[in-house]
């Protein structure tokens, strides 16, 4: 291969390698020092808690108070999350893998700030840890749902409240029973509490049953 690109063309005195040596080779530019790697890009709402919410790893990262309500851009790599808004990047963080984390810059959030501190998924996940396994349960889907996280955490509060108001077991079977029937939230657990169904024994215990009634049916008194 080296003699036929330094062999010369039939009707042109240069050769391929010095065609290359001087037309191609003051072109090229250095390999890049790092390695490439693979970008996901995914377009995010700014918050009201002046964090964007990633949902590949259901996380959440801090951005500049002002761009609270803007659209913005998330370029994500296998270590980093960069945020764009208008061509220009706003924030740079190392990528959290840990569902309901927060990654938050001080300079991001407004002076004036009031947000509690000690509210994070976190923190709610652990203390509905400590009242039973189903309120954990219910807390972590409620999380996980699409609204602002100062939503979710309103309702996390009103559904962990119930247990001082009843009892830590009582509040447990009512998220047992919320799980069961697919309606988690604070008004339906809530509204089990209120009824006293966390009371009864088995979920068929809250199913009424009504007889069904058809001429072709015998009834009791068919028998008697």
């Amino acid at each position: 291969m080296i003699s036929y690109n330094n062999a010369p063309f039939q009707k042109k005195k240069d050769s391929r390698t010095e065609l290359f040596l001087e037309i191609e080779k003051p072109e090229l530019n250095p390999l890049p020092i790092e390695r490439y790697e693979l970008r996901e890009y995914k377009m995010a709402t700014v918050q009201k808690n002046c964090h964007v919410y990633y949902s590949g790893d259901k996380n959440y990262y801090s951005v500049p108070h002002n761009l609270i309500g803007k659209k913005v851009k998330l370029i994500l790599t296998q270590n980093m999350v960069e945020v764009y808004h208008a061509q220009t990047r706003v924030a740079l963080h190392q990528r959290s893998r840990k569902h309901y984390a927060y990654t938050t810059l001080k300079e991001h959030m407004p002076v004036n700030h009031t947000y509690n501190s000690n509210w994070s998924p976190e923190y709610f996940i652990n203390w509905a840890r400590s009242i039973g396994s189903s309120v954990e349960q219910c807390i972590k889907i409620i999380l996980d749902r699409k609204q602002y996280p100062e939503q979710n955490y309103k309702s996390c509060i009103g559904v962990l409240t119930l247990a001082g108001k009843t009892s830590k077991e009582r509040l447990n079977n009512a998220c047992t029973r919320a799980l069961a029937y697919d309606a988690v939230g604070y008004n339906q657990i809530k509204n089990i509490l209120e009824k006293g169904l966390d009371k009864q024994t088995s979920l068929l215990d809250s199913i009424e049953v009504i007889p069904v009634e058809h001429e072709n049916i015998r009834g009791s008194n068919y028998y008697a």
